[in-house]
């Protein structure tokens, strides 16, 4: 084998090296940039999606009234339900959403704790409050802090996205 035949193959191994370098090169940055966009889309996927729903729990569903229709407040958590692997989280936030159409619907166990009936009170604002504000009251304030919790585990949920 002469000099430049032996050129000639070292500059075809060095021309063919090169080529697949950058080939292997960019499958990975290709790899690696599609994964990164998917995490990056997941992460403000679920920022909207538990946002919304944490608007919505701790506005006991009045913000956009989807306490008086159990089906609506429901499709609105689907999205969030979907987005998390925590179970118990899932199971959290369908039992808070029912309860509070079952306070909307007077259907609350909750509601029916504080005795007795004739109790009355005088509001700050001069109103009377009667058993059932107190109660409703008391049921609401157990649903907030429960929102409370849920709201806390979305938020870890979304930090460790």
């Amino acid at each position: 084998m002469n000099t430049n035949e032996i050129i000639l193959a070292l500059i075809s191994s060095a021309a063919i090296g090169a080529i697949l370098g950058k080939l292997l090169d960019a499958y990975l940055i290709t790899r690696k940039n599609d994964e990164y966009e998917r995490k990056k889309w997941l992460r403000q996927t679920k920022f909207e999606s538990f946002a919304k729903i944490s608007e919505e729990i701790l506005s006991l569903g009045f913000n956009s009234n989807v306490h008086e229709n159990l089906w609506k407040f429901k499709a609105l958590s689907v999205q969030t339900i979907l987005l998390i692997k925590d179970k118990q989280l899932k199971k959290d936030i369908e039992e808070i959403i029912e309860e509070l159409i079952k306070i909307a619907d007077d259907t609350s166990s909750i509601v029916k704790v504080i005795q007795p009936d004739y109790l009355e009170i005088e509001l700050p604002d001069g109103t009377k409050g009667t058993k059932k504000n107190l109660e409703v009251g008391y049921a609401i304030d157990i649903i907030e802090k429960k929102a409370y919790g849920i709201i806390e585990r979305l938020g870890k949920d979304l930090r460790d996205t």
